[in-house]
Parts: C-alpha cells; structure tokens; sequence
C-alpha cells in the first residue's frame, strides 16, 4: 500500500526488467519518459483538457530499485481491472454489444490520441489482451 495524506491507498507497481531498464537509460527505450510525461500533465490537471488522459495508466510515483538482478526502474498506477478478453470470457455470447464495443473504441482512440498529441508518443506494439 501507498500513503497519501495519512490515508492507506492500494496500488499496482509495474517493475521493468534490466533490460528494460538500460533501454531506457540509453535512450532505446522510452517508456519512463513517457510515464513521466503522463505524471506531469495529471498533476497539472490535464483530465479536464485532455479526455483520453482518464483512459491511460497515469503514475502516482517513478523509482528505481537494485535488485540481484540489477537496476530496475519502476512506477506504480491505480490497479486496473479485468481486461477485455476477461470481460469477454464471463459474457455468455463472449461477444459485446455493438453499443459496448462503439463506446470501447471511442475509449481506445481517445487514449491514442492523448498520447499522440500532448504526450508526443506513437504506440508502436500490439494492444494484446486489452
């Protein structure tokens, strides 16, 4: 658990491997530069200027830590729930309905659009399991 004002609050850590690390640290890599730019623009109050800031994985805090493996960065967010393809295994159908699945994309497009023009980042990887 974190501690915000006194108060106990439960968030998820995202610790990056060494390789991930040192990609980052050498400038291959770029996913604490952008972590840190989505803490700046959180804390500046961006969720009313930008929509799809509510929809990424804003961070609370950016460390690093030394482990037998080696140096680590990390960051923790608020915890986050089932993914789509979770959701989809509990409907019966394992289908959405085409209101659900309008109201994902504009959800998904509005997060890729937050982090193309005010974080600057391309997402370049594979959505996986959503």
């Amino acid at each position: 658990p974190s501690y915000v004002s006194g108060k106990c609050r439960i968030v998820a850590l995202k610790v990056l491997t060494t390789n991930a690390t040192y990609g980052n640290r050498t400038n291959q890599m770029f996913e604490i530069e952008i972590v840190k730019k989505l803490g700046e623009i959180t804390r500046d109050g961006g969720h009313a200027l930008y929509p799809g800031l509510q929809y990424l994985a804003t961070p609370f805090s950016v460390l690093s830590l030394q482990s037998v493996h080696g140096y680590h960065y990390c960051y923790t967010t608020r915890p986050y729930g089932l993914s789509l393809d979770n959701v989809l295994d509990h409907l019966p159908s394992h289908r959405f309905s085409l209101p659900v699945l309008k109201r994902i994309t504009k959800q998904i497009l509005l997060a890729l659009e937050c982090l193309h023009n005010v974080v600057e980042a391309t997402h370049a990887g594979t959505l996986g399991s959503l």
